[in-house]
């Protein structure tokens, strides 16, 4: 009988399972050559405040994925790297989405579509914000931290979501990195891959958050933490970050809320949707 397979999330398939070890070397070795091929950046111009105006029209009128990636053309050929690279990305996202709908057999509307809410506290709208909110990344990204797809879901989330077992920190480079082994019918190729598989997880591991939050921290949902009332949503948003253990720590300390800034500013920006 084979021994079980550790997969390190992250870690790339090829020819079947390759080590931790070679796959960290390849990676070293990736980035010296992409920093040694690195070319300059375009000269940042000041982005005149018409510029400004028409990116906001873009985003508040549902501009399709083409539209947008039309405009991050003229911001490139203008010489406003920074701007054209933040279109290109939220182009990307608005194009896994359409996909994402196509992939379901569904009509993908003019505007952005609409996620079907899980939590029946929650509607449609919001949830769809959150979500929109919460794809940060292209579908095939894998973090330094391992963490994978457009959701950034670390191996502790996966298991979480029952997409992995045998969650554990190891210690790579003095950094705790999650690891763990994919359960039957799943992989990591066929993750980064699929849309659907990493909405699943999304989906799985928001219900359980939410569960748990009514359960722990029902009596928190109303009170003011940073400035702000808190709602189910930013504390997701944390729980999502830092973990539960991570969210029980953060609402009790506020050294903890200004040491990890990030998690901090996720909850400013996803409390309040719902």
């Amino acid at each position: 009988m084979p021994l079980p397979t550790l997969i390190v999330v992250g870690a790339a398939v090829v020819s079947g399972v390759t080590s931790v070890l070679a796959w960290l070397e390849k990676r070293r070795e990736a980035k010296k050559k992409e920093e040694s091929e690195r070319i300059r950046p375009l000269r940042e111009h000041p982005i005149p405040n018409e510029v400004i105006i028409a990116v906001a029209h873009l985003r508040a009128h549902h501009a399709t994925a083409e539209e947008i990636k039309s405009a991050a053309d003229h911001a490139e050929k203008s010489n406003h790297a920074r701007l054209a690279l933040a279109l290109r990305n939220e182009a990307a996202v608005l194009a896994a989405a359409e996909k994402f709908s196509a992939e379901l057999g569904k009509d993908v509307p003019a505007e952005p579509m609409k996620f079907v809410s899980p939590l029946s506290s929650v509607s449609d709208e919001a949830w769809t914000k959150y979500v929109k909110q919460s794809r940060t990344h292209r579908r095939d990204a894998v973090s330094d931290n391992f963490r994978l797809g457009t959701y950034q879901l670390s191996a502790r989330d996966l298991a979480d979501a029952g997409f992995m077992v045998s969650a554990k920190k190891v210690d790579e480079d003095g950094r705790s990195v999650w690891v763990g082994e994919w359960v039957p019918g799943k992989s990591l190729e066929d993750f980064l891959a699929s849309t659907e598989q990493q909405y699943e997880a999304f989906v799985a591991l928001s219900k359980m958050h939410a569960e748990a939050i009514a359960k722990r921290h029902a009596d928190v949902i109303g009170s003011t933490t940073e400035s702000q009332g808190v709602t189910l949503s930013g504390l997701m948003a944390v729980a999502r970050k830092a973990g539960l253990g991570g969210l029980a720590s953060w609402l009790k300390s506020a050294k903890e809320r200004s040491t990890f800034r990030a998690t901090t500013e996720r909850y400013e920006k996803l409390n309040g949707i719902f």
